[in-house]
C-alpha cells in the first residue's frame, strides 16, 4: 500500500513535522537545495528521535541537525574570497 505524500513527505511524518513548514522554504533558498530534499532529510533526522523518552527538545534537535547537515553539504566559499 502506498502512502499519500504531502510536500514530498509521507502523511504521518508530515503531521509530526508540520512545525518545520515555515522553516523549510527558507533553508531551501539559503542552501540552494530542493524543498523535497530538505523534507526527506528532516524526516530521516526526526526518525532518530521518535522513541526518545523526553520529547521536549526534539524540535530544537531536529532543526539543529538539519541546519548542520545542510551546512556540511553546501559548498564553502574560498578563504580569500571577497564576495
Amino acid at each position: 500500500m502506498s502512502e499519500t505524500l504531502t510536500m514530498g513527505v509521507p502523511v504521518g511524518a508530515a503531521v509530526q513535522l508540520q512545525w518545520l513548514t515555515p522553516i523549510v522554504p527558507r533553508l531551501a533558498e539559503r542552501y540552494a537545495v530542493p524543498v523535497s530534499t530538505i523534507w526527506q532529510m528532516a524526516e530521516t533526522i526526526y526518525a532518530q528521535f521518535v522513541d526518545a523518552r523526553v520529547q521536549a527538545f526534539v524540535k530544537v534537535l531536529v532543526e539543529r541537525q538539519l541546519r548542520e547537515a545542510l551546512r556540511a553539504a553546501s559548498p564553502r566559499p574560498a578563504a580569500n574570497s571577497t564576495t
